[in-house]
């Protein structure tokens, strides 16, 4: 029996996009492999241990009003600064969900991108989606680190560590 392959987006030492299997440079592609919201999200709630119907539902009820930053001028920050907030060294180095405001158009999903590769993906992500993104809510789910960095249109962001909150049950 063969073990499952996760397929990631990543940036490619030849340039480009790149889908990768496993770690390895398989072929290019223009959009980094998506996985269905529904999906993700039942993963999350496993993996968490929620009990949560939508990622609307997490950002408003699972985080503290107190433990929410906000940003200085978030109508004058790019992307990149944006995630230059994110601790991606706080994920386990893994496959990362980003989860934008296209991940709900036309239903494509969350994009998977190794942790190590996010920055590249922020870089290009308005080349290749014609938005910014963090142009509404965004999330950034870590299932094996069991981290959600979250980003709400309002100019907020916060760090839901999913640890904490199975210790706090």
């Amino acid at each position: 029996m063969s073990a499952s392959k996760t397929i990631i987006w990543a940036a490619c030492d030849r340039g480009g996009d790149t889908m990768c299997v496993a770690g390895g440079c398989n072929a290019r592609r223009a959009r980094p492999p998506m996985i269905a919201l529904d999906e993700l999200l039942a993963r999350v709630n496993a993996a968490f241990g929620l009990r949560v119907s939508s990622f609307t539902a997490l950002i408003e009820h699972q985080v503290a009003a107190s433990r929410w930053r906000r940003l200085d001028t978030p109508q004058h920050i790019d992307d990149m600064e944006i995630t230059g907030l994110v601790d991606a060294s706080a994920f386990l180095p893994e496959a990362l969900y980003v989860v934008t405001d296209e991940s709900y158009d036309k239903e494509v999903g969350a994009f998977a991108v190794h942790r190590d590769d996010l920055r590249a993906f922020a870089g290009a992500y308005r080349e290749r989606n014609g938005v910014a993104m963090f142009n509404g809510d965004t999330l950034i789910v870590g299932i094996e680190s069991k981290l959600i960095w979250m980003f709400h249109h309002e100019g907020v962001w916060t760090l839901f560590d999913g640890r904490r909150a199975a210790m706090a049950d």
